[in-house]
């Protein structure tokens, strides 16, 4: 088989995942299967973004798209299996234990920060949402407590937990000011211009969680 990246950059094949992603969560409401598909769509966008970083070797899978997308079904079902449900009716807290098992065994933990935050991000939104602890806004959602608390007079109201767009310009504006330290400290240029991609990664991931 062909390699996809032969054809297709691995941003675009980040962008369609993406896509996928949030056009689930945009929803207003998700079922146990939606998350199960949501979070193999984010491996699959990590994946890339990994590619994209030079990073496929990090990640320990290779091929084309339909090679990368089978393989890490496999893992999905493998692990489920362990678990003891199916791929088919997977339970929440199932998914929860096979994504972090995967993430060890994909070497997620290995990946830039930003990757790493957004993809964990993007899984417990996932979660969340099928599970129906999210207040649907739209295309924006936000983690709500399960139980609201009921403010009194002498209790302040919480203030309302962060979407993902703020979450993600939050890393972006603290990677910028990483990155104006680190070149007046006389970081080498080299390294200013990964720093500088892994900035365009959290612009495309912000992209993806507009406000």
């Amino acid at each position: 088989m062909a390699d996809v990246l032969t054809s297709a950059p691995p941003t675009s094949l980040q962008q369609r995942y993406a896509s996928r992603v949030k056009a689930r969560l945009a929803r207003p409401a998700i079922s146990v299967a939606d998350a199960r598909d949501g979070i193999l769509d984010c491996f699959l966008a990590t994946y890339y973004q990994g590619v994209e970083l030079g990073l496929r070797g990090l990640v320990g899978v290779s091929g084309g798209e339909d090679e990368v997308a089978r393989i890490t079904a496999a893992m999905f079902r493998r692990r489920l299996k362990e678990q003891g449900v199916s791929f088919e009716a997977p339970t929440l807290a199932a998914l929860a234990d096979v994504k972090d098992a995967l993430d060890r065994e994909l070497h997620v933990g290995e990946l830039p920060p930003e990757i790493r935050g957004v993809h964990d991000q993007v899984c417990t939104l996932l979660l969340a949402k099928a599970e129906g602890t999210i207040d649907h806004h739209g295309a924006r959602s936000a983690v709500a407590p399960a139980r609201p608390a009921v403010p009194t007079a002498n209790t302040p109201a919480p203030p309302p937990e962060p979407g993902v767009a703020a979450t993600l310009r939050e890393a972006l504006a603290r990677h910028l000011e990483a990155m104006a330290r680190a070149a007046r400290a006389g970081q080498p240029a080299r390294s200013l211009g990964d720093d500088l991609a892994r900035a365009r990664l959290l612009i495309e991931a912000t992209e993806a969680f507009p406000s």
